[in-house]
């Protein structure tokens, strides 16, 4: 599998983000290392954009099909995680509808 060259920059926040945590959370403890091949993951960030209702652009990578329908919406990051086949977790933000009360209700 070929990453991407944001993979390797998200594993060096991952482990400045370990050591911060061991130096100031005393019960954290050292940072533990990960063997290969054991829930393997990288993540990506920048061009994803969802193209069909269940195809996603991944850059390097290219067009994944899912067996789920996906939002049109502007994805931020996402992690890609193999177990069993693969497994696609993305991060994305949309506004929620917020609705004025139309009539006040007193008792």
């Amino acid at each position: 599998m070929r990453y991407p060259s944001g993979a390797p920059q998200q594993v060096l926040r991952d482990l400045e983000r370990a050591f911060k945590n061991f130096l100031t959370i005393p019960k954290r403890g050292f940072p533990k290392f990960k063997k290969k091949g054991r829930k393997d993951s990288f993540y990506l960030e920048g061009s994803i954009k969802i193209t069909q209702g269940n195809y996603i652009q991944l850059p390097r990578i290219g067009v994944v099909k899912t067996y789920e329908i996906l939002p049109f919406v502007s994805v931020k990051n996402v992690t890609i995680s193999k177990r069993a086949d693969c497994d696609i977790s993305f991060k994305y933000d949309f506004e929620q509808l917020v609705t004025s009360p139309t009539r006040s209700l007193t008792l």
